[in-house]
């Protein structure tokens, strides 16, 4: 009875001291790596960063949240509605019926965004309370605001170029690009995913219009485009910013609920370590110039995967899972470089569709390869992001009058044959070659405009 009580005294005795020793090793391994994040100057908690407010005659959120809310409930464009329209001209005579009644019900919201359009900054009032609470509140409900708005301004771009003014589509499209980068600013990794959708959606817009635009009266604001589409530096910092908000969320969560914690807090203290190498494995991805750079850090990541799969750090060691607050983004950072990646060959395939109409109009003839675009319609031809080595965009002229783009996701060369139907945006259906038309080959001159 004795040796049990003693035993009894001691074991509680000697949980406390490990516990003690736990909480010391975990505490020093976290502050220490928020001391490498200081080293970096990068930020460590929310309070780090400058969500001071923008006064609303400097803020384009505030007139993009007008435009908003002045958008009609009851005529929508057609990317909005629940039909389903083909992609490129000539579009059915319901779908012009539907985009002329809502532009025509939409002026105030499209002159709204217009006058957006030249203010670079953006506040949209979100801001997480301190001390962060367990769990975060969750309050960005205007991203489907403003795809609401960016349906409208794509739609609206294409009513006008269908209408033959193809300035106002330009502009409009302008519009649109400035939307995406609003909506990215202040670091939101949502933000960012659906600046990318909007990216994607004004791209896809842009290609169909090339097809047959009017280049040489738009010849300078086309020149204009094709730079700011291959200007990707916007992108790189908008990137890097989503990264480091994120990191330093994800931080002030982990320590949220470490303060609620006792005996599982050096547990989190390890997950909140664990978060910044997980960070910064993720920013070093992101400064990839290529897919396969990415995926030697992730190792293999599936094309098509909804949910997306989790790529975990086969270093990280096998303690402290339970409390791993990184699964908001560090666990699909492969994925989401992934979407990235589709962008940049999107929006260079995009710029050099342009460029080539210019050459059509400037020579009556497609060019015969790239290069011919250098230096007059491009700086140099744009890489396909695919390819481990340098590896331009690919373009062939099919049946001598269907000029094609093409990247290769897998970073091989396809024997893939083009489709019969116009190709625009991306497909999964085209297997590891992505086409993109460059005319509109399918339209007899009559039904052109």
């Amino acid at each position: 009875m004795a040796k049990r009580a003693k035993l009894a005294l001691i074991l509680p005795i000697v949980l406390i001291i490990a516990w003690l020793v736990w909480w010391r090793i975990a505490h020093q391994r976290l502050q220490a790596k928020l001391d490498e994040l200081a080293a970096r100057h990068e930020p460590v908690h929310l309070s780090d960063l400058d969500f001071s407010p923008i006064a609303n005659g400097q803020n384009a959120a505030f007139y993009y949240q007008s435009a908003i809310a002045a958008m009609s409930s009851t005529a929508l464009v057609p990317a909005a509605s629940n039909y389903i329209f083909p992609g490129y001209p000539p579009y059915p005579a319901m779908w012009h019926t539907m985009v002329d009644q809502a532009v025509a019900a939409n002026q105030q919201s499209l002159a709204l965004a217009r006058r957006a359009r030249n203010l670079d900054r953006a506040d949209w009032g979100t801001r997480l309370p301190q001390p962060l609470p367990f769990p975060v509140p969750f309050h960005i409900h205007y991203f489907n605001d403003a795809r609401g708005l960016a349906n409208l301004l794509g739609d609206a771009a294409l009513q006008s170029h269908s209408h033959g003014d193809d300035g106002e589509a330009l502009q409009r499209i302008f519009d649109l690009l400035q939307l995406g980068d609003a909506v990215q600013q202040r670091g939101f990794l949502v933000g960012r995913m659906v600046a990318l959708g909007i990216q994607a959606l004004a791209v896809v817009r842009i290609e169909v219009m090339a097809a047959d635009f009017q280049m040489n009266p738009n010849r300078p604001e086309i020149i204009k485009l094709i730079h700011q589409l291959l200007d990707e530096q916007k992108d790189r910092n908008a990137r890097q910013d989503m990264a480091q908000y994120e990191c330093a969320e994800a931080l002030d969560e982990s320590l949220a609920l470490a303060s609620r914690a006792t005996v599982l807090r050096p547990m989190i203290y390890l997950s909140a370590a664990r978060i910044v190498d997980d960070n910064a494995r993720f920013q070093f991805a992101l400064t990839q110039k290529n897919w396969p750079a990415v995926e030697a850090i992730y190792g293999y990541v599936p094309v098509s995967v909804f949910p997306p799969v989790p790529n975990p750090d086969p270093q990280a060691p096998r303690f402290s899972r339970f409390a791993d607050l990184s699964f908001s983004f560090l666990g699909y950072t492969g994925r989401y470089i992934q979407v990235e990646f589709r962008l940049t060959a999107e929006l260079r395939m995009c710029a050099v569709s342009l460029a080539a109409n210019l050459y059509h109009v400037d020579h009556n003839r497609w060019p015969p390869d790239l290069k011919s675009l250098v230096p007059e319609y491009l700086a140099s031809v744009p890489e396909d992001p695919f390819y481990a080595v340098p590896h331009a965009i690919g373009y062939v002229i099919a049946n001598s009058s269907r000029p094609l783009l093409f990247c290769d996701t897998d970073g091989v060369p396809s024997t893939t044959s083009p489709p019969t139907l116009p190709s625009f945006g991306w497909s999964n259906s085209t297997g590891n070659r992505q086409w993109r038309d460059v005319t509109n080959w399918w339209q007899s001159p009559a039904q052109r405009k």
